[in-house]
């Protein structure tokens, strides 16, 4: 029995080996369902990537801040019409009742040398933007 030894040239293979990449081999087509899905990945997950997830995942929105009951109003000069002209009015908390009526607390008033007092009564009043008197 002889072999016989045929020697090949790079065109030969190149075919040979084009030939065969030109058929692709596919597998039989099964419809999609769940029992022929494959199994999901059952490794658990890795807690550095846990850790990241929770740190980038959004943040539950905030409520609206609650409008503040109290209010600072500081120190400003009026003019009052009595005797005396104008009046440092010192600062003062007010509580809102709504957005255009606060309740303002007795406030003594000082003239600006300091020698006289006037007693402003409380009571309802405009919010401090829409008044013009203490």
């Amino acid at each position: 029995m002889k072999i016989l030894l045929v020697p090949l040239t790079v065109a030969a293979v190149g075919l040979i080996v084009a030939t065969a990449a030109a058929q692709p081999v596919t597998p039989p087509q099964r419809p999609l369902t769940p029992q022929t899905l494959p199994p999901p990945l059952s490794r658990p997950a890795d807690p550095i990537e846990r850790a990241r997830e929770r740190a980038t995942q959004p943040l539950p929105s905030a409520p609206a801040p609650a409008v503040p009951s109290e209010r600072w109003v500081p120190e400003r000069r009026v003019y009052l019409p009595q005797p005396g002209g104008v009046v440092i009015v010192p600062g003062h908390f007010e509580r809102r009742i709504s957005d255009q009526i606060v309740v303002v607390p007795t406030l003594p008033a000082y003239s600006l040398a300091g020698q006289r007092t006037v007693i402003i009564p409380g009571g309802e009043r405009l919010s401090p933007e829409l008044r013009q008197s203490p």
